[in-house]
Parts: structure tokens; sequence; C-alpha cells
């Protein structure tokens, strides 16, 4: 759920105004390297993103000769967020999304950067101003400090093959990789209060069921969606689970599924039923499908086996989606 924001300017200190763009305001440098941050819109409601640019600049002056290579491989994780009340002085700690959530990542040239040269690009850090466990962000104005820690590793280079193909080995040299942790002075940001709010989304309200020579196969119907009207929490993500029952004369099967989906909306795919439900309904059985369908809100974000109900989890509708199949139904041509 990553929001595209309009840079606003950059930001000074907590101790003194919103800086213009251009002013500096580096942290102190390690091994040559120092880091500032800056926000990419100085206020954001309640549960929203906070978007944010870490900029690095290098000064090779009094470092070791070979000191070259920045390595940043997954370099959200290197850094570490807190963001302190004016006004209470309470503290919450966060950490940017990689957009790995859950998968292993892999690592690409790009990710492997000289340092003795042109300033590396700025990287671009999301934080969700809600966690994963339902704590939000409260209304206030913040100081913001990054700390930021680099092991240098994985030290890697890459070689490309005949088929075009990459290949990663261990680093080799002649460059050694930096190593260090920084500081970026911190920053103002304004958290702005916001509600729970109502939206409209759209899902279905049938299944579409036909025997073809693939066996017995049901889709989610494009006919007739309906129209279902929610009240969700800033900041929380919708999605969709449902539990599958199939009805063969009017006696329910033994074999059940189902899904989860970060969407409510799902036309385009086909699920065939298990084989010998399937020969069932060859030999003359009655079919009926019923998908128990619950659209819910979670504060954690979809990713690789996803667990919604492992956060703050909270179902906003419930009901019933169906399709059947008389007995003695054919293959369609």
């Amino acid at each position: 759920m990553a929001r595209w924001l309009h840079v606003l300017g950059l930001l000074a200190t907590a101790a003194g105004p919103l800086a213009k763009a251009g002013e500096d305001a580096w942290g102190e440098a390690a091994n040559g390297l120092r880091c500032r941050l800056a926000a990419e819109r100085a206020e954001v409601p309640v549960g929203a993103d906070a978007v944010f640019q870490l900029h690095f600049r290098f000064d090779p002056a009094g470092v070791d000769p070979k000191l070259n290579i920045l390595n940043r491989f997954l370099e959200a994780r290197r850094v570490r967020m807190t963001f302190s009340d004016a006004k209470t002085g309470k503290k919450f700690g966060r950490q940017p999304d990689d957009g790995w959530r859950n998968m292993p990542p892999s690592a690409w040239p790009r990710d492997f950067v000289e340092l003795r040269g042109k300033p590396p690009e700025p990287r671009r850090l999301a934080v969700h101003l809600l966690t994963e466990a339902g704590e939000q962000l409260p209304p206030g104005t913040y100081s913001v400090e990054l700390a930021y820690e680099n092991d240098g590793k994985p030290e890697l280079e890459f070689s490309t093959q005949p088929d075009g193909s990459l290949v990663q080995r261990p680093y080799s040299g002649p460059w050694k990789f930096w190593t260090g942790k920084l500081a970026a002075p911190p920053i103002h940001l304004t958290v702005v209060p916001a509600e729970a709010g109502d939206i409209e989304v759209k899902s279905h309200s049938a299944l579409d069921i036909k025997v073809s020579k693939e066996g017995v196969g049901y889709s989610w119907s494009e006919k007739d969606p309906r129209v279902i009207r929610l009240t969700r929490r800033p900041g929380y993500i919708l999605g969709m689970a449902y539990e599958t029952h199939v009805f063969l004369d009017g006696k329910e099967a033994s074999e059940h599924g189902g899904g989860l989906s970060s969407s409510t909306w799902l036309a385009g795919g086909e699920s065939f039923l298990p084989p010998e439900a399937a020969k069932q309904v060859l030999a003359g059985a009655a079919l009926r499908i019923r998908l128990d369908v619950t659209i819910f809100e979670t504060s954690v974000p979809p990713g690789h086996m996803w667990n919604p109900q492992g956060g703050d989890y909270k179902a906003l509708w419930t009901g019933a989606v169906e399709g059947a199949l008389p007995a003695g139904a054919k293959e369609k041509k």
C-alpha cells in the first residue's frame, strides 16, 4: 500500500524550523560517509505511510584509499527510526518497509554502489505509522531520528553469462566495502488526526459453474456485483477470506478448501472440484457450491504467507456466494 507523495521540501533539525530545500543538515561522518534525512511531506494523517528520502555523501579525504563500495542490499533493514513526541517526550520505534515482506530477497548489481564518483542516489523509505500489531502513531508533532548501521555483508560481485543471466559470487577486490554506524540529524513530522471512514467495495454475488473436458470448474461471477459499504479505521488494510462448501445431492462433501485475498473482487480465475466429487457430478449428482465470505480489516500488510489475524484484525462483513448445477448436467461445448 505504498503511497506516492509530492516532495514538499527538506526538513531541518528538531531544534529549529523546517528547512528549505538545499540547506545542509548532514550527520557526522564515519569512514568518510555521512547521511541526512528528508520527508516527502511535512504532515501526514494518522495511519498513513510517512515517506522519507535517505541521502548519503562521501568524502574520501583521510579515508582508506581502497574503501569504495556501499552495500545497499536490503538497506531499509539497516535503518532504525525513532519518532519522539515533542509535547510528551514519548518515543515510538519504526522500521521502513523494504518490500520483501516474508519473501526471500535477491541481490542485484545496482545494490552495490561505488562511493568514489557521483553521490549515491537517495533511497526512498516508506514507513508504516500503523504497526503490524495495530499500534498507531498518535497525532502530534514529532522529532524523527534515523540510525543506520552497515556491516558491508554480503560482499558480492556479479558476472554476466553467455545466455545473459547473472551469476553472483563472493567479491574478490580490489575495493573494500564501507562499514560503520551513522545518524541523521532529526527532522520534524506532524501527524494530524484521522477518523475511521466509510468506503464502498465491489464484491461478487454468485458463482459460475461449468462442466468441461478439464473437469467441473467454478469461478467468481462477474454478473450483478454487489456493493458493500464498510467503515475502515485509518491505515488498516482490507482483505477477504472465504471457505468452500460443496454439496452433492444435498449432502455436504467431506473435502473443504478456501482462500485469502487483499482484494474483494477476484474475477478471472477458475477452480476445479476434486476428482472424486467431479466424478459424482458427471454421474448425475446435483451440485451446489457455497463460499462463506468474510471481508475484514487488519493491521498486517499483505505478503507471502499472509496472516491477517496475527495483528489487529476485525471482521467487517460476512455473507455467502453460491452457484449450482442441476442433476444430470452435461459438458458445455
